[in-house]
């Protein structure tokens, strides 16, 4: 692994903004006697008469001790001292006030005429400067210590970002663009802090040497150097100036695999916490969307009772711009899964527009959300269930929407329909949204409910906990993830008002099925999959349901044995746990992206080839992401990148993190 270095550039410039009194001695050969403070602070004490003080002044002009440039005279000129300049003199004697202070208000009275010196006597003043005789300057003044310039050095195919035990190097240069020439003995002090001013680590105080200033940290651990920030301090001639810097590259943890001639990386370049005024407590689902050019995650909040609009347009920036709330009306109670449909067709709510749907589990109820305008979400409409818990197929009457899990949006024959899981119910419900408004489409519910566990010649839609659709040929179906089942079911939707169950694959002692959380569907060379989860069984499994009559389970891929967190350097997974999993297709091959809630991780397996999923990347919370009870993850592509929006339930929060892979 080759180190990771970094310099930072602060210049130091010296410009002619204002005159200023010249007391460096080894640059220009003169200085100011102290007796001139002590006669400073008697005259502001009414020691010494006004006179006596002005005679001081203009012989330390005219002998080149304090140079000024000699101002144009007012048009009107006073008569006596204002009391303000007597005062600043008294404050220059004490050192309360820098020498520039004091010179303006030598300046005041050289324009009022109070003080008089010949102009040409300044301007042919001579000093020496390093043995060579120059015209004096009008001034000398240290002004503000410029932007850091920040290079990171590194990185090709297979380079480590993992910081702990790497050496960064920072460097200061002074520089004096007034006369073109680096400055020395410029005090440097740089420290290490915390955002709230905790003291990390003092590199203590060195002066610059041929005006530059360099130094380096060994990085002790990630936890402690997450977002801190490096201050430097310049002090030179009296002046002091600080500049921070946040040492942003740590944020961007990587963890990287090679596989073959591929190389595969993850990293975490950003996060949204709850603030208190944002809906972030308990993210439970996630959805992107896209409009107006910008890039948008829409949070569904279990605690706080509706949705979050975060725009993600800069992942590396990602802000939080609308929210709407469940105010005892809006089907939000409990908002814990979240779908976009966009009315392509314009014929619902007015005409147009795109929606969140949302399941509000706690109002056993669907919410449909116009967030056409992110800023400003509306609620449009909802439907919710009809009967409470039980949707038993024979009862006309009754819907399948009991304690909502789960919602996705489908579109058929080119109508637009909703298709919510109803945990309770054991069942699934399909809305229609033709009319304007949703309404019951069709149903279908488990023949033998609360059995807990399930065979493959059986339906199983116990407490159904997660949806995905999946369109093989002509038919379009809804395949359900049924936790309380051990299986999943494959049900024909096709017409919508009378769906029908196909097949379901249950668990048994080999598969990793035990309470299945989560399904997304893989299209891989012409062939469907569907990938699925097992919560505790600690794995993924893999089916080919190219025919869904006759689904084919093809691979699996476990935990595996360790103890605590995971490590990829032991060979570890990070697949405790496993609560979601998203599909997506980078550069033609496809991953699964798998969130584990027991790991508090995040997984990139290789599945392009699905009789052998390949683990290529993981992350772990290190105390510095929203990973802490990872939960729902969504897929977002930005500026030709792919990146994975992962909700952190037990954070508080979400994390964005860049999928990346090359050759080598």
């Amino acid at each position: 692994m080759r180190a990771l270095f970094f310099s930072v550039l602060v210049i130091l410039a010296l410009v002619p903004l204002a005159p200023s009194i010249l007391s460096d001695p080894l640059d220009y050969g003169f200085s100011i006697p102290t007796w001139v403070k002590n006669m400073a602070g008697w005259w502001s004490d009414d020691k010494i008469p006004d006179s006596s003080f002005i005679e001081t002044i203009e012989f330390l002009i005219k002998d080149e001790m304090i140079i000024v440039e000699i101002p144009d005279l007012d048009s009107e000129v006073a008569n006596e001292i204002p009391l303000w300049v007597k005062n600043t003199a008294g404050w220059w004697s004490e050192d309360k006030i820098h020498d520039i202070t004091f010179v303006s208000a030598i300046k005041y009275l050289m324009s009022q005429g109070i003080i008089h010196v010949e102009r040409e006597q300044i301007e042919e003043a001579k000093c020496n400067f390093k043995g060579k005789e120059v015209t004096c300057p009008s001034m000398k003044h240290t002004e503000e210590i410029k932007e850091f310039h920040i290079v990171v050095n590194g990185g090709d195919c297979c380079f480590n970002w993992t910081y702990v035990g790497k050496q960064y190097v920072f460097q200061v240069e002074t520089f004096d663009e007034y006369r073109g020439s680096p400055i020395d003995d410029v005090a440097i002090t740089a420290k290490i802090i915390s955002k709230d001013g905790e003291l990390r680590y003092n590199f203590g105080t060195i002066s610059t040497e041929d005006g530059v200033y360099q130094n380096s940290i060994t990085i002790p651990s990630m936890d402690w150097y997450a977002e801190n920030i490096l201050s430097v301090t310049a002090e030179y001639n009296g002046i002091e100036k600080t500049v921070e810097k946040e040492f942003d590259v740590f944020r961007a943890e990587s963890k990287l695999h090679c596989v073959k001639i591929l190389c595969y990386t993850i990293n975490s370049v950003s996060s949204v916490v709850d603030d208190g005024t944002t809906l972030l407590d308990a993210v439970l689902g996630t959805a992107i969307y896209t409009i107006g050019g910008s890039t948008y995650v829409v949070a569904a909040s279990e605690d706080e009772h509706g949705i979050e609009i975060i725009d993600i347009s800069d992942p590396t920036s990602p802000t939080s711009v609308g929210r709407l709330a469940d105010d005892g009306s809006k089907l939000l109670n409990k908002s814990v899964d979240v779908a976009i449909w966009y009315d392509t067709e314009q014929d619902h709510f007015g005409g147009g527009g795109t929606y969140a749907v949302v399941a509000g589990s706690g109002d056993d109820g669907i919410a449909i959300i116009d967030i056409s305008d992110p800023t400003n979400p509306v609620y449009s409409d909802g439907f919710e269930d009809q009967s409470g818990s039980g949707c038993d197929a024979d009862d006309n009457n009754k819907t399948c929407l009991a304690h909502v899990s789960a919602v996705a949006t489908v579109t058929l024959d080119t109508f637009d329909y909703i298709v919510g899981a109803g945990y309770n119910d054991d069942g699934i419900e399909i809305l229609d949204l033709q009319s304007g408004s949703p309404v019951q489409a069709g149903r279908f519910s488990d023949t033998t409910p609360g059995s807990n566990g399930c065979t493959t010649g059986t339906v199983c839609l116990d407490n159904p906990n997660d949806v995905a659709i999946a369109t093989i040929g002509s038919k379009t179906y809804a395949v359900v993830a049924a936790a309380r089942d051990d299986g999943i079911a494959i049900i024909d939707i096709s017409t919508p008002s009378s769906p029908t169950h196909v097949i379901s694959i249950a668990d048994d002692a080999t598969r990793e099925l035990e309470q299945t959380f989560g399904v997304a569907i893989a299209t891989i060379g012409g062939s469907t999959y569907v990938v699925a989860v097992g919560y505790l069984d600690d794995g993924i499994a893999i089916i080919d349901i190219s025919t869904p009559a006759s689904p084919v389970y093809v691979s699996e891929l476990e935990d595996g044995t360790h103890t605590g967190r995971c490590s990829a350097a032991n060979g570890e997974r990070c697949l405790n746990g496993p609560t979601s999993v998203a599909v997506e297709t980078i550069k033609g091959l496809t991953y699964a992206i798998v969130t584990s809630k027991d790991e508090r991780a995040v997984t990139i397996i290789d599945i392009t080839t699905p009789s052998n999923p390949t683990i290529v990347a993981m992350m772990y919370d290190d105390n510095d992401k929203m990973l802490s009870g990872a939960k729902a993850v969504s897929i977002a592509t930005i500026g030709g990148s792919t990146y994975a929006v992962v909700s952190g339930w037990s954070e508080n929060g979400i994390e964005i993190i860049k999928i990346m892979h090359s050759y080598s």
